[in-house]
């Protein structure tokens, strides 16, 4: 790993409070960033933002929304960083369908306001969008998307993320590749799978729902048993984002300004049976009481895949935890918490582990 890049860099991260935007602040103050953060409180009780004090590892942070337009923009003047991760949104299917109008005016006008805050900076040099892989129009085939496939959604969230991913597209093409914008600003989009590890605590989401069942000795309630999905560890696509912006920043031009899938290896492609029977034995669990809903209230697709040879190809970005190592790493977290051992040792000794993983492939951050 190459710290000196990000030693010094003035970073702001938008959401990072949230489970993504935690592990994210976490590396990068490892790395010597120094951190700035804009986002809602913490959306879970408890919440790894809180249990490692993410809080103390930021030169200012601040709990505001980003449909706050004005406040938004004030915030990036006054920081003025040098890189800028855009992870803050509304991030569930089904919160989704309970508040479809929150999740628009926040995954979409929100990301309106940091785009036009960036648009009318001097000073910020690159912004990374995180969306997802849900943001593809979805017609139930078992491809693994491309980058060049059709945006689209069938439920609000998964349009609002589309919809997010081309109004980037639209600023990037209209400000910044045109003699109208500022050549210096790079901007891409990046799409992950399934992510999972410890510190995700949110409510209908399979992994923390999974683990509160063992810890309280439940059943695992499965809403639908047979979707796949491209499971991967957390670390995998924050690698991707450091990397992606790390490039950004050195390159000359804006070869590189795209839309770049990080998502797991095929083999990682498993059903939600076939997940929890895995994480099952990472617990030492053989058997376990499983109960599959039927009741189903909204659409979830039935598959998801991501090809991701062009992250592999322009950046040399490949995923470095198998799907077995994905889950030890999540289970061990998991189970550090329930034992009340310290978390930011944990947490540090898996991001140290991931870090000898990635210098063992030859592979450079």
């Amino acid at each position: 790993m190459d710290n000196n890049f990000w030693r010094g860099k003035k970073v702001l991260i938008t959401g990072h409070t949230g489970f993504k935007g935690s592990w994210l602040s976490a590396w990068l103050a490892k790395l010597g960033a120094q951190l700035y953060g804009y986002s809602l409180a913490p959306p879970t009780q408890p919440s790894m933002y809180e249990l490692l004090q993410i809080n103390s590892l930021f030169t200012k942070g601040v709990l505001a929304d980003i449909r706050d337009k004005d406040f938004l923009k004030g915030f990036l003047e006054e920081v003025q960083p040098d890189i800028l991760f855009h992870l803050a949104a509304q991030p569930l299917v089904k919160e989704s369908y309970l508040h479809p109008y929150d999740t628009i005016t926040t995954n979409i006008i929100g990301t309106a306001n940091v785009l036009e805050a960036a648009r009318t900076s001097s000073f910020l040099k690159v912004v990374v969008n995180i969306t997802t892989d849900k943001c593809y129009e979805n017609k139930g085939s078992s491809v693994c998307f491309t980058e060049e496939d059709k945006l689209g959604g069938n439920d609000v969230y998964s349009a609002s993320k589309a919809s997010a991913e081309l109004i980037t597209h639209a600023y990037r093409q209209s400000f910044f590749h045109n003699s109208l914008g500022d050549m210096a600003l790079r901007m891409a989009t990046v799409r992950a799978g399934n992510v999972i590890g410890g510190g995700d605590f949110a409510k209908d989401r399979l992994i923390p729902d999974m683990i509160r069942s063992i810890f309280r000795k439940e059943p695992i309630e499965l809403r639908n048993p047979d979707a796949i999905r491209p499971w991967q560890h957390v670390l995998d696509p924050i690698y991707g984002y450091l990397l992606l912006a790390q490039r950004l920043y050195d390159t000359p031009n804006h070869d590189l300004d795209q839309a770049y899938n990080f998502g797991p290896n095929r083999e990682s492609l498993k059903t939600v049976q076939e997940i929890v029977s895995l994480l099952l034995s990472q617990f030492g669990l053989q058997y376990y009481e499983i109960v599959n809903l039927h009741n189903q209230q909204f659409h979830e697709e039935k598959y998801l895949g991501l090809n991701s040879n062009k992250a592999k190809e322009y950046l040399g970005w490949e995923p470095i935890l198998d799907l077995p190592s994905a889950l030890r790493f999540t289970a061990d977290w998991f189970s550090s918490f329930h034992n009340n051992e310290n978390m930011v040792k944990t947490t540090t000794l898996q991001i140290e582990e991931f870090e000898r993983m990635v210098q063992s492939r030859h592979v450079k951050l």
